[in-house]
């Protein structure tokens, strides 16, 4: 079994593949503030709720853009499984042609949706990820990672926007009705998950005009269930990218190690 991590500033997803298949998904709160063991009992739970065995665990991968932590939960991994694990940086074989002004700036999570997106889908491709930030990667017919574009995640935005507003409520991300809201609720749901929604079209659309084609367009992350049924492109929903495409690169380097004994 391998197990794949994904440490986002907002929640750290699990993964655990048995073969090809996805046999185990977990989220948990990302807190910076926990110890070594703290993180590996939650991971020792989850294990045991979902009846994984962790000696069987034979391998791991992480990826992470909160660096203040990286160490704390791969040595949590360590006293679990008694291996370190494999950590996605530049140093490490991505099997992935990156065309941006720095490579090596390209985020660990990024890299890992990039390369699922070019090994399960095709290209040209646009890889929307939902999370603390809203992302776009742009992969271009060669294959290769182009760019992209960063802006406030939903969350994030409507935190700031109840938070400097002080006539204006938290609410959940439901989609409203109608676009035109009745209510201060329902107007901000419509702006939160229809505007994002409204959003993603416009930027693919214009992303394919820059391009000179045809996008398809791949939308991942914990909020993009929310938001993708509401937007007028056609639009893959795959929320385990990352994860696959951590395991892509655990399998890439643990194959490189073997071919050079």
């Amino acid at each position: 079994m391998l197990l794949v991590v994904d440490i986002g500033n907002t929640n750290i997803k699990l993964g655990i593949f048995n073969g090809e298949e996805l046999v185990l998904q977990s989220r948990i709160a990302t807190d910076r503030g926990k110890t070594t063991d703290e993180y590996a009992v939650i991971f020792s739970r989850i294990f045991e709720i979902y009846k994984i065995d962790v000696d069987m665990i034979k391998g791991s991968i992480v990826s992470c853009v909160v660096p203040s932590i990286s160490y704390t939960v791969r040595k949590a991994i360590y006293v679990l499984t008694k291996h370190l694990p494999l950590e996605v940086s530049p140093d490490i074989e991505l099997g992935l042609k990156v065309e941006i002004d720095d490579p090596r700036g390209l985020g660990s999570d990024l890299a890992a949706g990039c390369v699922a997106g070019c090994a399960l889908y095709s290209a040209p491709l646009i890889i929307v990820s939902l999370g603390t930030a809203t992302t776009f990667a742009v992969i271009n017919s060669s294959k290769a990672m182009c760019g992209g574009s960063i802006m406030p995640g939903m969350s994030l935005s409507l935190e700031a926007l109840t938070h400097r507003s002080s006539l204006l409520p938290s609410v959940s991300f439901d989609t409203p009705q109608s676009v035109i809201g009745k209510n201060t609720q329902d107007c901000m749901r419509s702006g939160s998950v229809l505007g994002t929604a409204a959003m993603i079209d416009a930027m693919c659309d214009r992303i394919d005009e820059e391009l000179g084609e045809k996008c398809a367009v791949v939308a991942t992350g914990g909020l993009s269930s929310m938001v993708v049924p509401n937007c007028k492109r056609d639009i893959i929903l795959d929320k385990t990218l990352i994860l696959k495409g951590l395991k892509i690169i655990y399998e890439l380097n643990t194959k490189n190690q073997e071919d050079k004994k």
